[in-house]
C-alpha cells in the first residue's frame, strides 16, 4: 500500500498485524514510517509508545532511541504550533512508556583468564528467563549475555507481583574473586524507583542446585495476564545488514561446544533439538537442573477471565526427549499472588512426558 501511495491503508494493516502479534516489533516500526508520510500524529504516537513500552531481543537500545526521538520531535512541533498542552501530554506519555517494573543486571570482571556467566530468573508464574529462553510468558526478556560482553540484563516492563528467584551460573572460566554483582532496580522511571546492589558468589561448577537463589520481591507489579511469546521461527531480523554467523567465529564455536545439537539464530544463542517425535525406550529421565526450556507461550483464551494457560516445551539434558506441559495460572482475588498448577499432557504424539 505504501508503494501505491496509500500510507493510511498501510497503517491499517500495521494495526491489524500488531493485534495478531503484539510482541513483534515489525508492525510498530513500519507504522512509524507510514505515520510520518501520512502526517498522522495519533498513529505516530501509538507506534512509538508501543515500541517504548516493550523491550526487544535485537537492537533494543536503537529501537527505543529512534522511537523516543520521533515522539520528542512531534512534541516540539506541537509546541511550536501553539499546542503546548498537547506537546506536554506527549512528553508525559513518553515518560510513562519508559517505565519498567523490574530490571536486574548481572556484571562481572575477568580474573586471570576470560570468564562467562549466565543469568537465570525464575518468575512468579514458574516460567524461567535464560539465554536459552530469552522471552517469557511472565513478560521478561534477557538482553546481552553474549560471550565476552561481561554483562546480562533481565527486564520486565510489566511484571507480575511476587518473588523472582535469581541464579548466576558459570559457563567457563572464573570471574575476579569468583564473585559477580547484581544491580536490582524496582519501578524504574517512577517516584518509587529503588536500586539495590547484591554481590553473589559464583559456583565452581556450571550449576549449583544446592545454593539458594537471590530472592527479589516485587510489589505493585502491573501485569495481570501472561504474555504471548512469538515463535522462534518467526522472530524477525531487526538488523538486516548483520552478517551471517560463521562456524569459524570464536563465539559460535563456544556456543556449539555448550550446545552441539543446536543452531544459532541471528547471532544469538543456539537452540533446537535432534530427533523430535522419537519413541521413548524404557523409563524417561527425571527432570534435572540442566533441562532447557525450548519454547513457551500463552494459549489464547476463549473468554476473558481470571485464568491463563501457558504451553511449555522442555528439552532434556541428554537431548533425547521433549516434555510438553500445559500450566493454568490462576490470578487470586487479592491480585497479588499467582498460583500455577501444572498439568502434563501425555496424549500428544512425539512428546513423551513423565
Amino acid at each position: 500500500m505504501q508503494e501505491l501511495k496509500h500510507p493510511e491503508a498501510a497503517l491499517a494493516f500495521c494495526r491489524q498485524a500488531a493485534l495478531l502479534e503484539p510482541n513483534v516489533a515489525g508492525p510498530y516500526r513500519d507504522a512509524l514510517d507510514y505515520a510520518e508520510k501520512a502526517k498522522d500524529s495519533d498513529a505516530l504516537e501509538w507506534a512509538a509508545t508501543r515500541l517504548l513500552a516493550r523491550d526487544w531481543p535485537a537492537e533494543n537500545d536503537r529501537v527505543h532511541e529512534g522511537a523516543a526521538d520521533r515522539l520528542k520531535n512531534l512534541a516540539s512541533k506541537l509546541s511550536e504550533g501553539g499546542k503546548t498542552e498537547a506537546g506536554d501530554k506527549l512528553l508525559a506519555r513518553l515518560q510513562e512508556a519508559q517505565r519498567r517494573d523490574l530490571e536486574i543486571t548481572l556484571v562481572w570482571q575477568n580474573g586471570n583468564e576470560p570468564a562467562d556467566l549466565d543469568l537465570l530468573v525464575e518468575e512468579p508464574t514458574g516460567s524461567t528467563c535464560s539465554w536459552h529462553n530469552r522471552q517469557t510468558v511472565g513478560g521478561g526478556i534477557l538482553l546481552g549475555g553474549t560471550v565476552g560482553e561481561k554483562k546480562a540484563t533481565y527486564i520486565v516492563a510489566e511484571g507480575f507481583p511476587g518473588t523472582y528467584q535469581v541464579r548466576v551460573n558459570r559457563v567457563f572460566g572464573h570471574p575476579l574473586g569468583d564473585k559477580a554483582q547484581l544491580r536490582i532496580v524496582r519501578h524504574k522511571g517512577t517516584p518509587e524507583q529503588r536500586e539495590e546492589l547484591v554481590t553473589v558468589v559464583v559456583p565452581k561448577g556450571a550449576v549449583d542446585t544446592k545454593k539458594e537463589p537471590v530472592q527479589v520481591k516485587l510489589d505493585g507489579g502491573r501485569r495481570t495476564h501472561v504474555a504471548e511469546v512469538p515463535p522462534p521461527a518467526t522472530a524477525e531480523r531487526m538488523n538486516t545488514s548483520s552478517k551471517s554467523v560463521s562456524t569459524t567465529d570464536a563465539i559460535s564455536q563456544l556456543q556449539q561446544l555448550a550446545d552441539p545439537s543446536g543452531y544459532s539464530f541471528n547471532g544469538g544463542s543456539p537452540s533446537g533439538v535432534d530427533g523430535l517425535g522419537a519413541t521413548p525406550e524404557g523409563k524417561l529421565p527425571e527432570i534435572g537442573p540442566r533441562d532447557e526450556v525450548a519454547y513457551q507461550t500463552r494459549v489464547s483464551p476463549f473468554a476473558t477471565n481470571g485464568i491463563d494457560v501457558t504451553a511449555q516445551a522442555v528439552i532434556s539434558a541428554d537431548r533425547r526427549y521433549v516434555r510438553f506441559s500445559l500450566a493454568p495460572t490462576f490470578n487470586v482475588v487479592t491480585g497479588t499472588r499467582l498460583q500455577p498448577v501444572l498439568i502434563r499432557n501425555p496424549i500428544i504424539p512425539g512428546f513423551p512426558v513423565p
